[in-house]
């Protein structure tokens, strides 16, 4: 375990070093939101690769991280406009320019947050029904930003526009679109994409054979 959280004690050092250096050197914010997620995939890729050849505690704290990056950071979500750019200029939790969640926003909260707690328990006590709640409930945040997601850009379905029966309301829209990068990242997309990691290296946990063997051993 001070291997792991050595490993990540260094990501995060990386990370807010990449973050400190492109606002002190004005660098683009384009290129340091590449860097970092690059830097981010690298990390978690090797991660991964680490649960499969020595221990399944990899790929929980594979999950511990994404999901700490989703409730805290807060990359995905957040009250504060947006993040990534606030990470990149160090003007985190300005609420001069508050972003409110919409409705949506908030059921990928409401399935999000308990995440982070339950896999630090499941760290310690390595109870299985942990990794079955936080399996199943992935599932339902997967189809939800999805649909978040198709909402904010329908024409990657052919539509100009698509209903919502959600109660989104006109002046917090969840159709709108309050950060896009490179016109593909949206918070909604990221979101997306959380859920989907957590929900295949917690698939790895319940049903991969090599994995569920070595956790037996510790």
């Amino acid at each position: 375990m001070k291997t792991i959280f050595s490993y990540w004690i260094s990501f995060f050092i990386l990370f807010f070093g990449t973050v400190y250096l492109g606002y002190s050197l004005s660098i683009p914010t384009d290129n340091i939101i590449i860097t970092l997620l690059v830097l981010y995939y690298v990390f978690q890729g090797f991660s991964l690769y680490r649960g499969f050849r020595r221990n399944h505690n990899w790929f929980v704290s594979s999950v511990i991280v994404q999901a700490m990056f989703a409730v805290a950071s807060p990359l995905y979500f957040s009250n504060f406009w947006d993040p990534t750019y606030e990470y990149v200029t160090g003007t985190w939790f300005d609420n001069t320019d508050s972003l409110v969640p919409c409705q949506l926003c908030w059921w990928a909260r409401i399935m999000m947050f308990p995440i982070l707690p339950l896999m630090i328990f499941y760290a310690f006590t390595k109870a299985r029904p942990i990794l079955w709640y936080v399996f199943l409930v992935t599932i339902p945040g997967i189809f939800l930003e999805l649909f978040h997601y198709i909402l904010q850009k329908p024409q990657i379905i052919g539509r100009d526009f698509i209903d919502n029966p959600f109660w989104c309301t006109a002046a917090n829209p969840c159709a709108a679109v309050d950060v896009d990068y490179f016109g593909i990242f949206t918070i909604p997309f990221l979101c997306f994409m959380a859920f989907v990691f957590i929900h295949i290296v917690t698939g790895f946990l319940l049903f991969s054979k090599k994995v569920v063997n070595r956790a037996k051993k510790i």
